[in-house]
């Protein structure tokens, strides 16, 4: 039946995609905990980590990467679809597990949260209702597209594209794709409504210092997509 075949058809466009965004960050991990997360992430997790400051209780942080958030909670699991990135994650007690998914009973925790996992989820509407099986609370971090471009980040992709013939991987395009579908407060507003939470939702800004040129140069070198286009253009 047509109806079938469609649902079959987004089904492994929604695997693919999520093969393609594990398979990257596993071959990132090291360079985003050097760089990636030192430099940005651990700034930009900031906001949700004073959300949960008076969260008494075990929190799980999904999509939690190497640790930018998770390192700022004092009762925390961290769980990630890469296994590569949890080995770069300080944090005592981690497992992997598919944010659509998670291996963990309902009710264990008393918050699931994100940060910045929400657009690199081919479903995050199914994301959220599992946060939601497993937390009586749920928090999720994105950001907005700014309204300019920043023009350090784009002479750095210019010049990527130069010597790799592309910015970023087919990876990097999917995950370019979700974040537009959840970066902004009005998504993260429907997909809480949608798993029957009552949504509160805020915007901030966060002050990332800048690391001098050359560091920033390799931070965006260091994320996923952009080191590997030039790997594969050297191999």
């Amino acid at each position: 039946m047509p109806g079938d075949e469609s649902g079959e058809r987004a089904r492994a466009t929604a695997s693919r995609a999520k093969t393609l965004i594990t398979s990257t960050y596993e071959r990132s991990a090291a360079d985003f905990a050097r760089l990636a997360d030192k430099l940005v992430y651990s700034h930009l997790a900031e906001p949700l980590a004073a959300a949960l400051a008076d969260v008494e209780g075990l929190v799980l942080d999904v999509a939690s990467g190497t640790g930018a958030l998770a390192r700022r909670l004092p009762q925390v699991v961290a769980t990630d679809i890469s296994l590569a990135q949890l080995v770069h994650n300080p944090v005592a007690l981690k497992a992997t597990g598919d944010a659509e998914a998670l291996p963990f009973r309902t009710g264990t925790f008393v918050a699931a949260v994100s940060a910045f996992g929400i657009n690199h989820f081919p479903d995050p509407g199914g994301a959220v209702r599992e946060m939601a099986r497993v937390g009586s609370v749920v928090g999720l971090l994105t950001w907005a597209r700014p309204d300019a471009p920043f023009v350090p980040r784009e002479i750095v992709l210019e010049t990527v594209a130069r010597h790799a013939g592309r910015s970023r991987t087919e990876a990097g395009d999917v995950i370019e794709e979700l974040t537009d579908a959840t970066g902004s407060g009005a998504a993260l507003e429907r997909l809480l409504a949608d798993a029957r939470l009552a949504p509160e939702v805020s915007e901030t800004t966060v002050n990332v210092p800048w690391p001098g040129t050359e560091e920033f140069v390799d931070y965006r070198m260091s994320m996923t997509g952009v080191m590997s286009a030039i790997t594969d253009a050297r191999s």
